[in-house]
């Protein structure tokens, strides 16, 4: 080693001459031999340790302490002949023990070198052709034993074991797979079976008890493949279940189940990866079928929930579904039948637990009993269906014709008992869980292998279930299943589910099947069923096109409908019940649900897109082709259900979106009224309105007048009902003809005893005025609408008169604005800093000052001591705070800055941030303090103005319009069914019950929401279905108003004749339909959201998650570049080099390519989250935001970004991929739940993240759906949320740990000029440390000689002392010369140079290796170098003018040299590296003296003195320049 070093420096014979003639090693009390000698010694003593370190891999030195003679001999024969480099690497990889043959780890290199050219003839004449080959030729030749010590020695070098008997498993199983011990056939079954041994292995580490039994089975029989043996002895060690034990405890089975579920990756990874040829292979993915089975049983049918009677009673029978699943084929008719008939069992003998006959239908209707009955023998029913077949038999008897007991006692009585109806409920609940079981065996079992489907016998028995089976005998479709008699629920949705399997599994058997069934049993099937049929395949068949369109890019859904649109341009000549016929209807149904979306976004937006606009057109086209009206009264439907009934008015004004609309509802239809909203006031108003009506018709108000004195009416129903009925009637009363019914009206009025509230009475004789200002006649039907939300809201905030209610807040908004603006108005921006504040003061229980703000006044906590120890940088900002901030302010004494009054919002978002509220209940608040707004405006326009800054009555309807959007969108609602529900919820407003109505403070207003929220808001919600389900009742019912044309097509339910078949209303009803993109709303909208708060959390940041199947990849990725490149390349070098020419440059065709697919996945995944970094972390955004790569503002690619991007690290472009690492796996943290420690994020793997996609997502929504058919001529699709919950977190989150979010975890890469760069006070936490003394700095410099390679060679030693001293700790008294001694980091030569050091103790490590740094940087300077050009930006490197080198050499006199040169240095060391936090685009142009003042925190030290034109940008140059004077 020494002759090569020779070999490249020049003049090297004459290296004594120079030495005697340079001053480098000479120092003060040093001869000249000394100089010689440390010259030696640093050149001596880096070979050496490099020389060690080669040789003492994987323990090699070892060897020679066994003393055997081989051994030693050939121990030193291989060392005389080996070439070691200097900086050649060293393999550090531990092994389970020591190896046998000594450097066998160099003979497999060359063996692995030329395996490729290796036959069984020639190979050894091969390794003779090297010294070290021969030598290990001959060992392999003359000892018995050297073979099976090779491949000992090559399972440690190249496999992670944990235990000597797992290397000799290995071993005896590759010896069985080796024809011949020669190193070429032991290097290529090791590759060859290289995964299944790292598989095995894991196997292992998860029952390591199993390894005995593995070790048997190898000596005394060949095995085939050594992983799947460990699997199977793990599955009957281990996974076997002890259904006894289970029986009697549930944890027992929750515990089994966890345990199979964190088994699940590994098992499933060796399943899918192994070939499956043998028959050992085959049975154990029989028996991990087996075992999946009674996993989806126990978390459905037996969940740890069950009552104690039913657990007996399934556990009793486990066993049975247990050896029915064992070695089943699912693709079987026989498993299938077998299943079928075990769960029929089931069902049948529940059943006989939960009623006496075990018979839960009707036996006479053979539906579900409504309010049932048991009879004497048993048997169940309905008990109108028993009192109808009692009264029409002159003896009871049973209707069941093979009833063994049919005889019931003439005294038994009809009537239903409250137990057989709690036993009917449960055995339903236990019928729709075994359904839910049916389901998930079939989906994930019999049809989850797309290669394989299932037997064709098996689709047609699912797809005579889905049809009909049984057409001579009474049942129906809906009666029937695979389970005859005791059939679970048939409901529209496990027929579609079934029918989606068969579809995704073989289309053209589906529709073969169904066609034929149309052929020969249409004409005798009920029309009810056969369009029951008919209209499931159309859902099934929409679903899938649905389906395929998600996936796909921006507005393919509008590109789709045109394609269909074209394709289809024939359909009105399409007849009959045919699966073509049956397709176009899918196809165009979907079509048309786009065309309405794209049609309510023009009428709202105003305008269209190219490909929206090219829809429009073309759909024109297709309807003029196509004179079908139930298209276009589909589409009407669709517009009207889903969106607004206005949008045909707005469609009519249109002539682009006219010919959409129906004939009839082309043109203007005089008679036709829109539904009155006032009818949800009920019988009163309905009653006064009739009345009134005839009366002004007749010009007679008898009838009125007795009505109005009726006992019935209160006061306040009586002028309620007054008032809106006189409103509704205003066009009437307009009429000339009608003015004596008016002046009557009034007459009545004054003489009757009406309320004394001002307003209403104002409201009345306003409307009783000639000249009114209302016009109904001039308003648009939406402001009609609101107008008539405005006056129930008023009539019933003003009837209430008590002040104790929630409600008199919004009454004193109305009478008298003024009043309320200094009140805390609900809804509006507050702060939320001041409200964790007051939070975190309770929780802390009054323990001093722990809470500040930093200077940009984001919270942050102290210690229990309150005080200031430690300078930290704020997360929201990156300021300063601590002992480093400047100005403390105390966070417990800060003032509530939220504002009283109406603050308007600055964005939508905004009212996210209220506290106890959901995001729909504050936007009904918000909606209902703007009607209230309107009401006030009336009275006091002014006041309103001035309350609200300048706006008026049009910009509140304006806001009350868009409000009403987005409660539409936001609740899945029509907005005429919003705007019903919000008239129903403000005539209730008058029977809010009391509470604190004073909101003076920002606490009262908190405490008013909430009461709000929960006495009016959310019953409000809970009731929606109901209130507008009674409303169309009434509307229904309505004779005083021609409802028109519009609402007869929208709500009519007629029914066509079957021949009509497409072309029939009910196969093209509305769907309302549940969707990935609607459910986080549905699910908000109905406070569902704690009912599955894993969904709710996966839909939320469904965009994000997804995304985590990509983190292995992109944690693989610099755990590979750290092999490849660690501590050999510069920041520097990569951040001016793109990533595609630093990989074409610096690697291989075979790295290249691995590193480049990473890359591109690394881009992606940043592309795709950029805007979610952002508000991940301030500090870092504003970190990644200020670097020269703009990678916020691009999309990156390898092209256009720095190769630094790739090589996570805290900072350079490193920071963008360190960032997407922390936050990716913060959202798999946020999801999973684990009991047991996080993994390390560089040991994840795919099998061990969250993997999501909308499109599974979506799948299981579809399989827990529940369609309904409403005689509003719509669809109703309902979700099993339960169900859904259950089976998220089973299939995406079960098994998938948390990830150690440490940074000292993550794989961050160390640079060149990362070298000695963590000089902070980590090991001061485990060893106190103190000052070095300057009598020792001075003897530090003595002995080191103030050479460059003795200081770094010291630096090193010292930085690898301290990073064993902060982990394993020591007495800070102790020596710390003998401490690196032991660590054999300095020699016993270098001790005894260096005794003037024996005082330096371990609690000197942190001060020593700071002066030694600084002592670094000094001799760099003297040499002519920069210790500061890689590490500290260009910014902060000007030169000093001629003037300023004068000012600060005058400084200099006056100064301490050692005090300010440690300040600057450090100052430079610690604060300039990194870009500062915040805008620091002024920094390098502020004084240097002011941050050497903040830095050294000493006000008054020399720093202060430092010239004020000295900024920043000299600070180098300063460094230098103090160095070249004091040296000088």
């Amino acid at each position: 080693m020494l002759l090569k070093r020779e070999e490249v420096i020049p003049d090297a014979e004459n290296w004594l001459m120079k030495q005697a003639i340079s001053n480098k090693y000479m120092k003060e009390g040093k001869t000249f031999s000394d100089s010689v000698w440390q010259y030696i010694q640093d050149i001596v003593t880096p070979l050496l340790t490099s020389l060690i370190a080669n040789i003492d891999q994987y323990e090699n030195l070892e060897i020679l302490a066994e003393k055997t003679d081989w051994k030693q001999e050939m121990f030193l024969r291989v060392y005389r002949v080996i070439s070691v480099e200097q900086y050649q690497e060293v393999t550090t990889k531990g092994t389970s023990n020591r190896l046998n043959i000594p450097f066998s780890w160099l003979f497999m290199n060359s063996v692995d070198t030329c395996l490729d050219s290796l036959d069984d003839q020639t190979e050894f004449d091969i390794y003779s052709k090297t010294e070290i080959g021969d030598l290990f030729v001959k060992c392999w030749k003359d000892i018995k034993e050297a073979s099976t010590m090779y491949l000992h020695d090559l399972i440690q070098v190249k496999h992670v074991c944990s235990t000597v008997e797992e290397v000799e498993v290995i071993a005896l199983y590759l010896k069985s797979k080796i024809k011949s011990l020669t190193p070429s056939q032991i290097h290529r079954s090791f590759e060859e079976c290289k995964d299944e041994l790292i598989k095995f292995s894991s196997v292992i580490h998860c029952s390591p008890t199993i390894l005995k039994n593995v070790l048997f089975k190898v000596k005394e029989e060949q095995i085939e493949q050594l992983h799947v043996e460990a699997l199977d002895q793990m599955f009957d060690l281990k996974i076997q279940p002890d259904f006894a034990v289970m029986a009697e405890n549930s944890e027992t089975r929750e515990d089994w189940k966890m345990m199979v579920m964190n088994l699940q990756p590994l098992v499933e990874d060796i399943l899918s990866t192994t070939n499956i040829n043998n028959e050992k292979l085959l049975n154990i993915e029989s028996k991990w079928v087996q075992v999946k089975v009674m996993i989806i049983y126990f978390d459905i049918v037996l969940p740890p929930n069950t009552d104690e009677c039913l657990t007996k009673v399934l556990m009793g029978k486990v066993k049975m579904l247990w050896q029915a699943t064992s070695k089943a084929n699912f693709q079987s008719f026989k498993t299938f039948n077998n299943v079928t008939t075990i769960l029929q069992y089931l069902n049948n003998h529940v059943s006989k637990m939960h009623s006496s006959g075990g018979i839960n239908v009707c036996v006479r209707c053979n539906e579900t009993p409504k309010e049932p009955v048991a009879l004497p023998c048993g048997d169940v029913g309905c008990q109108s269906c028993l009192l109808d077949h009692f009264n029409s038999i002159s003896q009871k008897r049973c209707p069941r014709r093979d009833c063994g007991n049919p005889t019931i006692p003439d005294s038994f009585e009809v009537k239903s008992t409250l137990d057989v109806a709690e036993a009917l409920q449960k055995h339903n609940q236990f019928r729709s869980n075994l359904s839910l079981f049916y389901m998930k065996i079939l989906e994930q079992f019999c049809f989850g292998n797309y290669n394989h489907p299932p037997d064709e016998k098996i689709l047609k028995s699912l797809l005579q279930f889905v049809t009909i089976k049984d057409m001579d005998g009474k049942l129906k479709t809906k009666d029937l299943s695979p389970f005859k008699e005791y059939a679970i629920d048939s409901t529209p949705v496990v027929r579609s589910f079934l029918l989606q399997l068969c579809l995704q599994c073989d289309t053209a058997l589906v529709k073969e099947h169904i066609q034929l069934f149309f052929e020969e049993k249409s004409l005798v099937l009920d029309q009810n069923d056969l369009m029951e049929l008919c209209l499931l395949y159309v859902c099934c068949i929409e679903d899938s096109v649905t389906k395929k369109v998600k996936n796909t890019e921006i507005e393919a859904d509008i590109l789709t409908s045109v394609d269909i649109s074209k394709k289809f341009e024939h359909y009105h000549q399409m007849h009959g019940s045919s699966i073509q016929n049956l397709d176009a209807t899918a196809n165009l149904r979907f079509a048309l649900v786009t065309l309405a979306r794209v049609i309510i976004s023009l009428i709202e937006r105003k305008h269209a897109t190219a490909n929206e606009r090219y829809l429009l057109e073309i759909s024109q086209r297709f309807f003029r082709d196509n004179q079908n009206r139930v298209m276009k009264t589909f589409l009407v439907k669709e517009l009207c259900l889903k969106y607004r009934q206005d949008a045909t008015l707005e469609m009519k004004k249109r002539p682009d979106l006219i010919d959409f609309l129906p004939i009839e509802l082309q043109v203007d239809d005089p008679s036709e009224k829109e539904p009155d909203l006032y009818l949800v006031l009920g019988d009163s108003y309905i009653q006064m309105r009739k009345a009134m009506y005839q009366g002004i018709l007749n010009n007679n108000m008898d009838t009125l007048k007795e009505f109005i004195k009726s006992k019935n009416l209160n006061n306040k129903e009586k002028t309620n009902s007054f008032l809106h009925a006189l409103d509704h009637n205003q066009n009437i009363l307009k009429d000339e003809k009608f003015e004596k019914s008016r002046n009557e009206l009034q007459i009545m009025f004054e003489t009757n005893m009406f309320s004394d509230n001002i307003t209403l009475r104002q409201n009345i004789k306003s409307l009783l005025t000639k000249n009114t200002n209302i016009q109904p006649g001039n308003m648009t039907r939406r402001a009609r609408e609101l107008h008539k939300l405005k006056q129930i809201l008023k009539t019933s905030l003003l009837s209430t008169e008590s002040t104790n209610s929630l409600t008199h807040f919004l009454q004193t908004i109305i009478v008298n604005p003024k009043a309320s603006r200094n009140l805390f108005w609900p809804t509006m921006p507050h702060d939320t800093l001041f409200e964790a504040i007051q939070v975190m003061k309770k929780d802390f229980g009054g323990s001093g000052n722990r809470l500040w703000l930093c200077p940009n006044g984001h919270l942050y906590q102290v210690g229990n001591c309150g005080a200031f120890n430690e300078t930290r940088t704020c997360r929201d900002c990156g300021q300063n705070i601590g002992a480093g901030q400047q100005q403390v302010a105390s966070a417990e004494g800060r003032r509530d800055t939220t504002q009283p009054g109406f603050v308007e919002r600055k964005n939508k978002n905004q009212m996210e941030s209220q506290r106890n509220l959901s995001k729909l209940e504050t936007e009904i608040m918000r909606f209902i303090l703007n009607i209230v707004l309107l009401v006030a405006y009336e009275q006091h326009p002014d006041d309103v103005r001035t309350l609200l800054s300048g706006k008026d009555e049009k910009s509140l309807f304006q806001d009350a319009d868009l409000s009403l959007r987005f409660l539409s969108t936001h609740m899945g609602k029509s907005q005429d069914a919003v705007l019903v529900h919000l008239c129903d919820l403000c005539n209730h407003l008058s029977a809010v019950p009391g509470g604190n109505s004073s909101l003076t403070t920002h606490e009262k207003r908190v405490q008013w929401e909430t009461a709000f929220a929960e006495a009016v808001i959310r019953p409000a919600i809970r009731q929606f279905d109901d209130v507008n389900k009674e409303f169309r009742n009434v509307v229904e019912k309505d004779v005083e108003i021609n409802v028109g044309k519009l609402h007869r097509i929208v709500y009519s339910n007629s029914k066509d004749d079957i021949d009509e078949i497409p072309h029939v209303q009910q196969l093209w009803q509305v769907r309302q339909k549940v969707g990935v993109e609607n459910l986080l709303s549905q699910l908000d909208a109905t406070n569902k959201k704690d009912q599955a708060p894993i969904l709710f959390k996966l839909l939320s940041e469904l965009g994000v998650f997804k995304h985590l199947t990509n983190l292995p990849i992109l944690m693989d990725l610099p755990v590979y570049l750290q092999k490849i490149f660690h501590h050999s390349i510069s920041l520097s070098d990569l951040e001016n080099e793109s990533v595609k020419d630093f990989i074409e440059n610096n690697c291989d065709s075979q790295v290249r390519k691995h590193i480049l697919e990473s890359a591109n996945v690394l881009f992606s995944t940043w592309n795709a989250l950029q805007e979610h970094l952002k508000n991940f972390d301030a500090v870092l955004a504003l970190k990644i935001s200020q670097l020269p790569c703009k990678a916020f503002e691009t999309v990156l690619s390898v092209s256009n970004t720095p190769a630094a991007f790739i090589f996570p690290s805290s900072h350079g472009a490193g920071i963008c991929s360190m960032g997407l690492l922390s936050f990716l796996i913060s959202k798999q943290n946020s999801l999973v739940t684990w009991d047991k420690d996080a993994i390390s994020p560089t040991k994840i793997s795919k099998r061990n993240v969250v993997t999501v996609s909308k499109s599974q997502v979506q799948n299981i929504l579809l399989a827990n759906t529940r369609y309904s058919f409403e005689q509003s001529g719509s669809m109703r699709e309902d979700f099993d949320l339960a169900s859904i919950e259950r089976q998220v977190q089973q299939r995406f989150l079960q098994g998938c740990p948390k990830i150690s979010d440490s940074m000292s975890q993550l794989p961050l890469f160390k640079f060149l000029e990362d070298r000695y760069l963590n000089i902070d006070d980590v090991l001061a936490e485990k060893i106190p440390q103190k000052p070095l003394p300057l009598a020792l700095q001075n003897q530090v410099d003595h002995t080191l000689t103030n050479s460059l390679p003795n200081i770094c060679s010291f630096l090193d030693a010292v930085s690898t002392a301290r990073n064993f001293l902060s982990v394993v700790g020591g007495d800070p008294n102790n020596s710390l010369l003998d401490y690196m001694k032991s660590l054999h980091l300095v020699s016993d030569t270098f001790i005894m140079m260096s005794k003037q050091l024996n005082q330096l103790q371990i609690s000197h490590v942190e001060s020593l290796l700071r002066y030694l740094l600084l002592l670094r940087a000094k001799r760099m300077v003297l040499n002519g170098q920069c210790p500061f050009t890689q590490i500290i930006p260009a910014d902060y490197r000007d030169d000093l003018t001629d003037c300023l080198l004068k000012e600060v050499k005058e400084f200099l006199l006056g100064v301490s040299h050692g005090e300010i040169l440690s300040t600057l240095f450090f100052f430079i060391w610690t604060q300039l590296r990194n870009p500062a936090i915040g805008d620091d685009s002024e920094r390098p142009n502020q004084k240097l003296k002011d941050y050497l003042s903040a830095f050294s925190e000493d006000e008054d030290g020399a720093c202060t003195t430092l010239p004020g034109s000295v900024l920043v940008k000299h600070s180098i140059a300063v460094f230098n320049c103090l160095v070249k004077l004091i040296n000088f």
